[in-house]
């Protein structure tokens, strides 16, 4: 067996690469959940928080508006507003590809006040979001979403 790998070095090691990437998707979310640590609740949110300031922008002003939201630092997901009340939501991130077997979710939004409802289904389930609307910007969980359109 020893003389296999020595004469086959590189096959091993391209078979270890493809089995790792394979397999990012299953093990990244269970490490990144092993390594939150306690901390105390001191019963205030370290989240941040967006400013409290009436929004300007509502469906009207939003229809046709792209944004990127990034829920995991280096994935990267366009979401652009379209009339109607349909949202369409890209990426180019080959993880997100390979986990969710699209790199393209439909789904809907709309606008209640200072609230951005989203809303999709993934996997045969109801996935939802609200985010604020303060000014012209839009925060998800208090950080600023950027607009690219």
């Amino acid at each position: 067996m020893n003389d296999f790998v020595a004469e086959n070095k590189f096959v091993v090691v391209v078979i270890v690469l493809v089995v790792i990437v394979l397999t990012l998707p299953v093990w990244a979310p269970l490490v990144s959940q092993g390594s939150t640590q306690a901390t105390p609740n001191t019963g205030q949110s370290d989240k941040p928080k967006p400013p409290d300031i009436p929004p300007s922008l509502d469906e009207a002003s939003l229809t046709g508006t792209v944004w990127e939201v990034e829920p995991k630092p280096g994935i990267k997901i366009k979401v652009t507003l379209n009339p109607g009340g349909q949202v369409v939501a890209t990426t180019d991130s080959f993880l997100v590809k390979q986990y969710a077997g699209t790199d393209t979710l439909t789904g809907t939004w709309q606008v209640s006040g200072a609230k951005l409802h989203v809303a999709t289904q993934f996997k045969g389930k109801d996935v939802a979001t609200d985010l604020v609307i303060a000014g012209d910007k839009l925060y998800a969980d208090g950080v600023p979403v950027p607009r690219i359109l």
